[in-house]
């Protein structure tokens, strides 16, 4: 790996904690679960005792948020 790499995972990774810390908690908690946790909408939702499409809207709405704020990164 060359430097500017590292300088592209360096600045991939700070955008990424710039647009998770922009989202909700339930939002930021959901993604997580869903995305790097591998949980199912309906087991989140189980785990925080609420419904499958509160969480469902919850993802999508924060997946929607990073994907806007990551669109340009190149």
């Amino acid at each position: 790996r060359g430097l500017g790499d590292v300088y592209k995972r360096q600045e991939l990774e700070r955008l990424l904690k710039e647009a998770m810390a922009q989202l909700t908690p339930a939002q930021r908690r959901r993604v997580l679960a869903y995305i790097v946790g591998g949980l199912s909408q309906l087991q989140i939702a189980a785990r925080e005792n609420t419904t499958q499409p509160a969480v469902h809207h919850s993802v999508r709405k924060g997946l929607s948020h990073l994907k806007r704020i990551l669109k340009n990164f190149d």
